[in-house]
């Protein structure tokens, strides 16, 4: 197991708002990488997991760089006094200031160019110290996420292949159950919802759910569905979900599958001109002559479509 690790950029781990020599390198350096503990006291997603040794040394690179930076930006502040008359105040208060500090200001400025050259070079070897034990850090991050993209993109086509395989196996099986039901193994159910009939067909190993009747062979559930069809001329068929796909995986359609084990051709949605119908976007009556989808009643039967 490794240690996760939350890597910020150097400008969200120090504050740089001077317009001094050292908060200048600051901004010159903001994107720097390091690892330190999610500001605010609270605990956000990881950037990556590392070995404790990798997290220790980058950690205390990290704590040491900004040690020193901190100095440097006290010392900065110190050379630079005469750069940062007071802000606000009256005209008088700050011709009072540019008075009242007039010969350490002037020290300052005689003094300034090299001091603030010596402040960046302190700088610039604290970096230098810190790339020496850290700089390895945005290489590890990269291959890092190269690695991360590469597993997700691995499980991603694992899933993917097992869900293939499943599918495979459930057409097989459906297949299977289809070819071999020659015999009793067929079932059906009538409902009736505000006035609308629907007449439920299931091949009873591959849907289970309450039926009228079982144990029957193709020819006398079609039978039922003929004698129901002649005191109800209107009634919808609706197949089993799973007997349904297996009729579609081996014919183009239900209806087509129904006919090719019956020899009866049949309209599943026949429209009954004394129920009003609904109209399509464009104004027409809609239709579902020659589909077998999912009209009728769909409550209170397992979910049969």
């Amino acid at each position: 197991m490794g240690r996760a690790i939350h890597v910020s950029e150097l400008q969200t781990l120090i504050e740089y708002r001077r317009a001094d020599v050292i908060d200048a390198r600051i901004k010159d350096n903001a994107d720097l990488q390091c690892v330190a503990e999610p500001r605010f006291g609270s605990r956000s997603p990881s950037d990556a997991t590392a070995t404790d040794s990798d997290y220790h040394r980058w950690r205390s690179a990290t704590e040491e760089l900004l040690a020193s930076i901190r100095v440097l930006q006290d010392r900065a502040r110190q050379v630079g006094l005469h750069l940062h008359p007071p802000l606000g105040g009256s005209a008088l208060s700050r011709r009072w200031w540019h008075v009242r500090y007039a010969r350490r200001n002037r020290l300052l400025r005689a003094n300034y160019d090299p001091q603030a050259a010596a402040l960046r070079a302190q700088f610039d070897r604290a970096l230098t110290a810190y790339l020496a034990r850290a700089g390895d850090l945005p290489a590890f991050l990269s291959e890092y996420r190269v690695q991360q993209q590469q597993r997700a993109q691995q499980e991603w086509q694992r899933r993917k292949e097992e869900t293939e395989r499943e599918e495979a196996r459930a057409r097989s099986r459906r297949a299977e159950a289809l070819n071999a039901a020659t015999g009793p193994q067929w079932a059906f159910k009538i409902s009736d919802y505000a006035g609308s009939r629907s007449f439920w067909i299931l091949l009873s190993s591959l849907d289970e759910g309450r039926a009228d009747r079982t144990g029957l062979t193709v020819a006398e559930v079609h039978a039922a569905l003929v004698a129901e069809r002649a005191q109800y001329p209107y009634t919808g068929i609706i197949w089993g979900t799973e007997t349904g796909r297996a009729l579609e995986e081996q014919h183009r359609s239900k209806a087509a599958g129904w006919e090719a084990l019956t020899g009866e051709l049949i309209d599943p949605h026949p429209l009954d001109p004394s129920r009003p119908q609904r109209s399509t976007r464009y104004g027409g009556p809609s239709s579902t002559y020659g589909s077998d989808g999912g009209g009728g009643f769909s409550g209170g039967f397992g979910g049969y479509r």
